[in-house]
């Protein structure tokens, strides 16, 4: 049995910790209650300083100098509210004011650092700011999927060859999370990455060029026209598939017979993919065909060759009101769903 004297003590000992805690706690609350509005008002001067500097088209230095007496996240987060609205000479001068004031030498060392949180943290940093070339492309191949998207997001503002290549490389890579935000890089870069993007896809066959497909089609270059025409014959129906919208964005006229001939294909989806393809070219003589292709067994064909007709007008429009009288009744249906439409109601 425990004596009471020794539980007396514990629960007054109990009692002390708790009202510690309490007064901690209270004390937490109230030094935020003082300090919160101090640092709103430091904050908004710095944001005051910073936009007058910026306004009369301040050196480094000065831009620099805006934020001295902050902290480091407040600094950061100052110029991340800026970082979007400036571009050009602008976005270098906020660049070299970040280096200015330590932010990017302490980003670069976060970089280099064994932890992932560290290293995603500068990651992060650079990107908003700028800088880092020396150390960002590494991180590409990162072992992290968290820190290769970050990045990749760094990469958009940063387009040298070196870095275009590393982008492509990793476009066929397996992993999704890391695919998709380089591939996103990548269209975000436009036409500078169109001539790696093409020599890339000029050797590609099977999975890494669907891969690349879904970066190329986006982009749209003429450039990569022989090589969607290359891949129509790709024994991958996922690769035909991509190609055909490639090819009549890039080389239509070349490519026409080779859509006429997927509407043949073993494959539902390149058959829709075909249709679809030779409307968004307006391959006019590719009418019959496609009026033909509104006998389909499967819908999704059936509708992706009334959406092409009604994409090549007038012509297209007679086609299908001529299918309303077409001996089989899905070939009709599908006429009658189209016209009812308003135009480009499917476009």
């Amino acid at each position: 049995m425990i004596p009471r004297e020794a539980l007396v003590w514990a629960v007054l000992l109990e009692a002390v910790l708790v009202a510690l805690v309490l007064l901690a706690i209270g004390g937490d609350v109230l030094r935020g209650a003082v300090l919160s509005p101090r640092r709103s008002r430091r904050l908004a001067a710095a944001r005051e300083r910073l936009a007058m500097a910026l306004a009369d088209g301040a050196d480094p230095e000065s831009v620099a100098a805006a934020l001295r007496g902050l902290r480091r996240r407040e600094s950061l987060s100052i110029l991340a509210e800026y970082a979007p609205l400036l571009a050009g000479a602008d976005r270098t001068v906020l660049t070299h004011a970040a280096a200015a004031a330590g932010l990017t030498a302490d980003a670069v060392r976060r970089v280099g650092s064994r932890r992932l949180g560290r290293r995603l943290e500068g990651a992060r940093v650079l990107t908003v700011v700028g800088g880092g070339e020396s150390v960002m492309p590494a991180l590409l191949d990162d072992r992290s999927s968290r820190v290769r998207s970050q990045a990749s997001a760094w990469a958009m503002d940063h387009p040298s060859d070196h870095v275009i290549a590393r982008l492509v490389d990793h476009a066929t890579d397996l992993r999704p999370a890391s695919r998709f935000s380089v591939q996103d890089a990548l269209i975000r870069m436009g036409p500078a990455a169109v001539p790696a993007l093409r020599e890339a896809l000029d050797r590609a066959e099977g999975q890494d060029a669907e891969r690349l497909l879904a970066v190329c089609v986006a982009l749209a270059d003429r450039a990569f026209g022989p090589a969607a025409l290359r891949l129509l014959q790709d024994p991958s129906p996922a690769v035909r598939v991509l190609a055909a919208p490639l090819v009549a964005r890039t080389a239509a006229d070349e490519g026409a017979e080779q859509l006429l001939a997927l509407l043949e294909d073993p494959s539902d989806a390149v058959r829709a993919a075909a249709c679809e393809a030779l409307g968004v070219a307006q391959h006019w003589p590719a009418g019959g065909a496609l009026r033909r292709a509104l006998r389909d067994d499967a819908w999704e064909v059936r509708h992706a060759a009334a959406v092409a007709l009604e994409r090549l007008g007038p012509p297209g429009t007679l086609l299908l009101k001529r299918a309303l009288d077409d001996d089989a009744l899905v070939a009709r249906d599908m006429a009658r769903r189209m016209l009812e439409l308003p135009t480009g109601g499917l476009a």
